[in-house]
């Protein structure tokens, strides 16, 4: 699953080019998403939706609210698509972001949603199960 980083691409692509967002979401983002209260899952659905949303008109805001715990380079010089958006002080998601221009979308995948002081040990795992055998160089992001 070695894809080009979003922030690779052109923040300014217009609105006529990528019209529309698709949300994937995996077994483990569901189970992780059943241990918040309902007030935080309304939370996290709201903040999701709100940050996402700009991947239409403003990427930029978007991956100002992003980082990574660690950089990861994958074989055949592609980085990674995989990013941790902090939705409030104590909630995280993982999550990856995939332009598909023949389609004209945005593919948002929710991996995992967790405590702040768990988001490493999450993102790692993600990492790690998503790029299997594809890493070039792995290093902690400072």
């Amino acid at each position: 699953m070695a894809e080009r980083c979003a922030l690779d691409d052109d923040p300014d692509i217009s609105a006529q080019e990528t019209s529309e967002l698709a949300f994937h979401i995996t077994d483990d983002f569901e189970r992780d998403l059943k241990r918040f209260s309902q007030t935080e899952r309304d939370l996290i659905a709201d903040r999701i939706n709100f940050y996402c949303e700009h991947l239409i008109n403003d990427k930029r805001f978007f991956y100002q609210n992003t980082y990574v715990s660690r950089l990861i380079r994958l074989q055949g010089d592609f980085d990674s698509s995989l990013y941790i958006l902090r939705l409030n002080p104590e909630i995280r998601v993982v999550l990856s972001v995939d332009d598909d221009p023949i389609f004209g979308q945005i593919i948002v995948t929710l991996f995992r949603v967790v405590k702040r002081k768990n988001i490493d040990k999450a993102f790692n795992s993600v990492a790690e199960t998503l790029y299997k055998g594809s890493l070039k160089d792995s290093t902690i992001h400072a």
